[in-house]
């Protein structure tokens, strides 16, 4: 397909009414569907071009998607690994690189999430107090 056909899809996609009536309910799914999508377009970007700035863009993005939604740390994060081992494999980095630049994206995307970790902690303190299954 092209590009015509992709910013159709875009287009009808985000005119069903369910996507509008869902995001009344839940507010935190819109954004986060738009952030991996991103995320998503930015590893298919440097599984393409190696260039450092999609690097960037993946910490980012995936910093940000972990950020509105922490069960995505995981994905985002095994996602980051198997892209550095096959742009590594593609172009005969050395091990050093990939670990740096494995370092970068992954460091990224714990400073994003940080700040959200902190609700977490704070919310199971006061839940705590209900019982010892808490």
């Amino acid at each position: 397909f092209g590009s015509t056909e992709a910013w159709l899809a875009t287009l009808f996609y985000l005119s069903l009414p369910v996507l509008a009536g869902h995001s009344l309910f839940n507010t935190k799914d819109i954004p986060a569907a738009v952030l991996y999508t991103a995320f998503t377009a930015s590893v298919i970007r440097l599984a393409s071009s190696q260039a450092r700035s999609n690097y960037l863009l993946i910490g980012l993005t995936g910093g940000a998607l972990c950020n509105i939604k922490i069960p995505f740390l995981l994905p985002v994060l095994a996602s980051i690994a198997l892209v550095n081992l096959r742009v590594s494999e593609s172009i005969h980095k050395n091990r050093l690189s990939v670990v740096k630049d494995f370092a970068i994206q992954v460091s990224l995307v714990i400073f994003l999430v940080s700040e959200n970790l902190e609700s977490y902690v704070t919310d199971f303190e006061a839940f705590s107090i209900f019982g010892p299954n808490w």
